[in-house]
Parts: C-alpha cells; sequence; structure tokens
C-alpha cells in the first residue's frame, strides 16, 4: 500500500455531526464526515490535530458539547502537530493575504503537516482558498471531498 492521504479538519468539521436542525446540506455534510472517519478508523488515511482546533473547540460555551465535541475530536485525529515558528510566520503570510486568523492558522497547520487536503464547511474560508490560489492544500466541503473521490 502506498503513502497513506493525509488531511486536516478545521474545528466546524468536528461539530458538524452534533448541528442542530439538521437540513439536508448539514445531513450530507456530516454523513461525508462519517466517511472520512471510518476511513480513518480502518487505517486508511490520517487526520492531523492541532492546538488551533483544540482551542477553538475548547471555546465551546456549552459545557456538554465541548465536551461531546472533544471526545469525537479526540477519536478522530491519527496525530497531532506542534507549533513551530515556520507555521507562525506562515499564519502571518496568510492574514496580510486576507484570511482571518484561526482559517490562517488551519491551513498554515495544514501546509506544515504535509496534508493534502483541509475540509471545512466554511464556504467563504472555501471561497478565499480558492480565490487567493495560497497553496498546494486543496481546501473543500467534506461532500466535495468525498463525492469527488478523493478517498
Amino acid at each position: 500500500m502506498g503513502r497513506k492521504l493525509v488531511i486536516y479538519l478545521d474545528t466546524c468539521i468536528y461539530g458538524r455531526p452534533f448541528d442542530w436542525p439538521q437540513t439536508p446540506k448539514i445531513r450530507a455534510e456530516a454523513n461525508a464526515v462519517d466517511t472520512v472517519l471510518k476511513k480513518r478508523e480502518r487505517g486508511e488515511l490520517r487526520i492531523i490535530g492541532s492546538a488551533a482546533a483544540s482551542f477553538e473547540i475548547g471555546q465551546i460555551t456549552n459545557a456538554a458539547k465541548r465536551k461531546t465535541i472533544d471526545a469525537y475530536y479526540r477519536k478522530a485525529i491519527t496525530e497531532t502537530t506542534t507549533p513551530t515558528t515556520q507555521i507562525k510566520k506562515r499564519v502571518g503570510v496568510l492574514m496580510t493575504a486576507g484570511l482571518g486568523d484561526m482559517d490562517a492558522a488551519h491551513l498554515a497547520i495544514a501546509e506544515d503537516a504535509g496534508a493534502g487536503f483541509l475540509l471545512t464547511v466554511d464556504k467563504d474560508f472555501i471561497k478565499k482558498c480558492n480565490d487567493l490560489n495560497l497553496t498546494i492544500v486543496k481546501v473543500m466541503n467534506p461532500t466535495t471531498f468525498v463525492k469527488g473521490g478523493y478517498l
């Protein structure tokens, strides 16, 4: 078997299965996330965790939801990154290019970890990354990822 696919999931992905009300779009995204996590459980891909994702999960004000999402996150990731000066510098570059601080952090971490994909349900983040053509990491919605045959 070749190298395992490496992906990074921004924080909104970990919460998607727990979002209500479940519209068809949210259900499709939650199902796509489930598909990705099943592949990870079978050892078919690696999911990178980060201090940025942990920080954002820690900001969830509903304690029960925070605990549920944190447990889901910890089960999903195969490894976690360590913040570096290189990542911090790249965050600055990405912010200057127009990304928000956390989006820039997630993208810089994904790049540094060698991820081929960063999955998010944040359509503005996806659009900015596509418009700016900032990275070799493909930033996309999990439904697009699964339906596009990237797995």
